[in-house]
């Protein structure tokens, strides 16, 4: 199934990112994806992501999964 829209998941997961001891290659390595797609996701290059990986930057970020949320 399609990820959920994440239109503000970016400024989320970067804005969240500089305040947890989190980094990219952390992030990447967690959802095993490239430090890239993290760094277009925080750019809005990539607007949607998978709720699976909501779980999982909100568990390395230390942060409730429902700000990576949009209704």
């Amino acid at each position: 199934p399609p990820g959920k829209a994440m239109g503000h998941a970016g400024a989320l997961l970067g804005s969240a990112e500089e305040s947890a001891p989190a980094n990219q290659a952390a992030l990447a390595d967690a959802a095993q994806v490239s430090k890239q797609t993290i760094s277009q996701i925080e750019t809005g290059k990539i607007k949607k992501i998978k709720p699976a990986f909501a779980e999982i930057f909100a568990q390395v970020l230390d942060v409730d999964v429902d700000v990576f949320t949009v209704d």
